[in-house]
């Protein structure tokens, strides 16, 4: 799974068990008033400010991209195609045979779903005969089944305490974090419940490891849509919150479906080293590209290395999002 500063005492075989690996860098600091998450037990971390607002969207904007954000699109309030599982609906059809190209010369298991809201195009490689570990990915879910819950319990929006866990949870991918809102979200029975209502069908929740769920990328696609566009069980304050923390995710987790925009970008990653040596390596979100969202999923296991991964995950990226928004 993800860096957090409270992995810094595993050893390696605890980090391939537990799904957890020490941060390669420091957790960035913040200025002015903040809510310290480290106050809370079991969630090591660095103090970081509590969200301001439910309603307010930060996507981070790629360096190359305009000073000025650009707004990000809303989608049309038509209903999204459903995810396919075979086919690709493509406006580039040698974009798609690139895609094909890469996904066929990975000596490993790879998947992509990709989603238009705002015209409904889709592109799905996976054939839902092989599971994926999520790794943190699953936190994204995590978060939206606890949003769900609260909005059942006429809440309005999460408690000071879970808005600093879900902070460090998704900005840092903080692992102890996201253990204390799994527990309270009903551990793998809150999770599977939430997915149903969300339209997850082959997704399976890990109890406790929910890094060890498993899941597809047509599922994630549609977790995406949960989260990004407005034919939702989540109300528009839970979407945009969940919005705002992906599009801050610390610095050096910037790649995977990122590789797609040109624009902004909201995502979560996972990665985990595995017994045997190979890699997990995932990556969900929206992009902006073209002036247009994109919901894209991509997900791999069995990489040589964490490296590969990450360049797999992002060509295939580019690719499959050149199939469905044009080059």
């Amino acid at each position: 799974m993800d860096r957090h500063a409270g992995a810094r005492v595993a050893t390696r075989a605890a980090v391939a068990r537990e799904g957890e690996r020490p941060p390669r860098r420091p957790t960035r600091g913040w200025a002015g008033a903040a809510l310290a998450c480290a106050l809370l037990a079991g969630c090591q971390a660095q103090p970081r400010p509590a969200p301001h607002s439910d309603a307010w969207m930060s996507w981070r904007t790629l360096p190359a991209a305009s000073p000025t954000r650009p707004a990000v699109p809303a989608p049309t309030p038509t209903r999204p195609a459903a995810p396919r599982s075979r086919q690709a609906v493509s406006s580039d059809a040698d974009s798609a045979a690139t895609l094909d190209r890469i996904l066929g010369q990975a000596p490993l298991h790879a998947a992509v779903a990709v989603l238009d809201p705002g015209n409904g195009r889709t592109l799905v490689r996976d054939d839902g005969s092989h599971a994926f570990v999520t790794a943190s990915i699953a936190k994204v879910d995590i978060l939206s089944t606890l949003l769900l819950e609260r909005q059942d319990a006429g809440a309005s929006g999460l408690t000071s305490a879970q808005r600093a866990l879900a902070t460090r949870m998704i900005e840092a991918s903080d692992n102890g974090c996201a253990n204390q809102l799994f527990r309270q979200a009903g551990g793998a029975q809150g999770l599977s419940r939430a997915n149903r209502r969300f339209g997850l069908t082959h997704t399976h929740v890990h109890d406790p490891h929910w890094g060890l769920t498993t899941t597809t990328a047509s599922d994630q696609l549609r977790l995406l849509q949960q989260v990004f566009t407005p034919r939702s069980v989540l109300s528009a304050s839970s979407r945009a919150y969940i919005q705002r923390l992906m599009g801050q995710v610390e610095a050096d987790q910037n790649w995977g479906v990122s590789a797609a925009a040109d624009g902004s970008f909201a995502l979560k990653n996972g990665w985990l080293p595995r017994n045997d040596g190979t890699w997990t390596i995932n990556s969900i979100g929206g992009v902006v590209r073209h002036g247009r969202l994109l919901l894209i999923a991509v997900l791999s296991d069995k990489d040589v290395s964490e490296t590969a991964g990450i360049t797999l995950a992002q060509a295939v990226a580019k690719a499959a999002a050149t199939a469905v928004g044009g080059p």
